[in-house]
C-alpha cells in the first residue's frame, strides 16, 4: 500500500483515525501499534515476525537503557550498542544477503552457492529490479566486456 493510493486515502487512513479517536487516550499507542502493523504487512507480511523481533528488541533494550541512564552510564550504553548492533544486523541480513550470495555465486567454483544458501526466500537486496539485478545478466555484461578487451 502507497501513502498515495486511494485505498490508503480513503479506506485505510480514514478507519485509522476513526479507531484512534474512538478509543481511549491510553489505547491510543496500542491502535497505532496494529494499524502499523498491518499497514507495513500489506507489502510484505512474512516480515511482521522480523518486525515484532525488532519492535521486541527495541523495547526491551530501551526499557534497560532508561533503567541504567543515571545509576550506570555505561551499562546503558552497552544496552544501547547490541540493541543497534541487533537491529542493523537483521536490516543487513534482509536488504543484502541475497546481493551477496548472487554475486558470491558468480566466482568460478563457487556456482552452487546460491541453491545450497536459500536463506529461506528472504527478498530484497540491491536496486529496484533494475536488469543488473539478475546475477545472469551482470555476467553477460561482464562477458562483454572481457571480449572488448
Amino acid at each position: 500500500m502507497v501513502f498515495s493510493s486511494l485505498i490508503f486515502l480513503f479506506a485505510y487512513l480514514a478507519i485509522t483515525l476513526v479507531l484512534y479517536y474512538a478509543v481511549p487516550f491510553k489505547a491510543r499507542n496500542a491502535v497505532l501499534f496494529v494499524v502499523s502493523l498491518i499497514f507495513y504487512g500489506w507489502g510484505e507480511p512474512k516480515y511482521i515476525l522480523v518486525m515484532l523481533f525488532s519492535i521486541l528488541v527495541a523495547y526491551i533494550f530501551g526499557f534497560f537503557v532508561g533503567k541504567y541512564r543515571e545509576s550506570a552510564p555505561k551499562k546503558a550504553r552497552v544496552y544501547l550498542i547490541v540493541s543497534i548492533l541487533l537491529n542493523l544486523s537483521a536490516l543487513l541480513f534482509f536488504k543484502y544477503a541475497n546481493f551477496f550470495i548472487e554475486n558470491l555465486a558468480l566466482i568460478p567454483g563457487l556456482g552452487g552457492l546460491s541453491v545450497q544458501l536459500n536463506l529461506l526466500g528472504v527478498t530484497g537486496g540491491v536496486g529496484n529490479g533494475t536488469p543488473l539485478d539478475q546475477p545472469a545478466n551482470l555476467q553477460k555484461l561482464i562477458d562483454s566486456h572481457i571480449r572488448l578487451l
